[in-house]
């Protein structure tokens, strides 16, 4: 359900507003349910072989795991919407209640298409949104990497893109705007201009 109109301010303006297609988005939940399926099935096999009652049981998980993701790829699609409005983009999300991430233009850093094997197959692309928040990795790679907001597997990425990208270009004009109209003469140590 869509309830990004919630969260906009009463004089802000949709520009762009949509939601990811059912089919790329349930597929990489219903794959991850089958790789987490495998697992289990595959790191129990050598005790299966020995005793049938473990075949069935693990077999059962397997295909419990593959429903239970695909079940909840479907509940979190139900509430994934993004919106690009006049001044930010939000996302909406969150299966137990609501969940809305604004990312207003003035933190935007970059923005870029990506499309990936699912999105290729799919014919749908994902928008990748760096604002300048990092994260930390661990393991033995320990690091810093971006942290990028997602508008995953939508229609159209191009334009919608273009959308953005013509959003932001009015926000940074406006912004000049304004500081052209600042007077910007200082004064010298004796207080004169």
């Amino acid at each position: 359900m869509n309830e990004i109109t919630k969260v906009l301010n009463p004089d802000e303006k949709v520009l762009w507003s949509g939601n990811p297609k059912k089919a790329p988005f349930l597929f990489s939940f219903a794959l991850s349910g089958l790789f987490i399926g495998a697992i289990i099935y595959f790191s129990e096999l050598p005790y299966s072989i020995s005793k049938p009652e473990y075949y069935i049981l693990f077999s059962f998980l397997a295909i419990l795991a593959f429903a239970l993701f695909f079940f909840v790829g479907y509940l979190y699609y139900r509430v994934t919407y993004y919106a690009i409005t006049d001044r930010r983009v939000i996302l909406q999300s969150g299966i137990f209640g609501r969940s809305y991430k604004s990312i207003d233009f003035d933190k935007i850093q970059n923005v870029s298409v990506v499309i990936g094997l699912f999105n290729y197959i799919f014919r749908t692309g994902t928008i990748k949104i760096f604002s300048g928040e990092i994260g930390s990795s661990g393991g033995n790679n320990a690091g810093v990497q971006p942290i990028f907001d997602q508008i995953a597997f939508i229609q159209n990425p191009d334009s919608t893109l273009r959308i953005l990208q013509e959003a932001l270009s009015h926000k940074k004009e406006a912004v000049v705007n304004v500081l052209e109209n600042i007077d910007t003469k200082i004064p010298d140590n004796n207080g004169k201009v």
